[in-house]
């Protein structure tokens, strides 16, 4: 980890990646630039896969190159540490949902917290199956106070708690979730939305189910709703 001053610092952002010098410097064709942003890419989904399944002390900028087929000196380059990667991975990661959420919400504007609540629910259940790397990922760094679940927590996860419990309470009033403090329910419910995906090939060889058909993920779904809503959100299951 870095020494000094805090590398993770809630507000900070990844440096912006730039072409390299010299790790990348080839003839000039019209197919030269072209790999570049390709290699990168490579890189990163490399990255989510190597922190996901062996934590971020497990994970090598050695390794994740290889993996990726990039040259170890090119992958330092765009990455000047192993903290910049995963960095890079988490905000891929989280940002792809919290746009796609915000954009849900967006398009429901006038609609009642119930109704925004289960749709969350479905949003946030269709992005875990789609990307099972990111809650391998955040159970991994919430085993321990680290500087970098402080930074996920004021990046990331603090925004998601925020909009989550806020649509809990309003429904709460309304009188359509089950009584509790939102913020376990939250929690709660994101144990049921993720765990089969997380979990995949130990849920795969113990119940013969894979939890990535469409019908599973709806089931998921179903059952994240059915667990906070004292009555059933199956009438809006059809609505994404």
């Amino acid at each position: 980890m870095p020494t000094g001053k805090s590398f993770f610092s809630p507000t900070l952002k990844p440096p912006k990646p730039t072409k390299p010098a010299e790790a990348e410097r080839a003839p000039r064709t019209p197919r030269a630039s072209a790999p570049k942003v390709d290699t990168r890419a490579r890189i990163i989904a490399a990255a989510r896969e190597a922190f996901s399944t062996m934590g971020f002390e497990g994970a090598s900028l050695r390794s994740v190159a290889k993996e990726a087929g990039a040259p170890h000196q090119l992958a330092t380059y765009y990455f000047k540490t192993k903290e910049e990667l995963w960095m890079a991975v988490m905000d891929e990661l989280a940002i792809g949902f919290l746009d796609r959420l915000g954009n849900r919400i967006r398009g429901l504007e006038g609609v009642d917290a119930a109704t925004k609540l289960r749709l969350v629910v479905r949003e946030f259940v269709n992005y875990s199956a789609e990307n099972p790397q990111l809650h391998r990922l955040m159970t991994m760094e919430g085993r321990k106070e680290s500087e970098r679940l402080v930074w996920l927590i004021g990046r990331h996860v603090s925004r998601f708690f925020a909009i989550s419990t806020k649509l809990i309470r309003e429904a709460q009033t309304l009188g359509v979730v089950r009584p509790g403090d939102p913020g376990q329910l939250h929690y709660c419910a994101i144990g049921v939305a993720t765990a089969a995906f997380s979990l995949a090939p130990e849920y795969k060889l113990v119940t013969g189910n894979d939890p990535f058909t469409r019908s599973h993920v709806e089931q998921i779904a179903d059952l994240v709703c059915d667990f906070l809503f004292i009555r059933s959100g199956k009438a809006v299951s059809e609505a994404t």
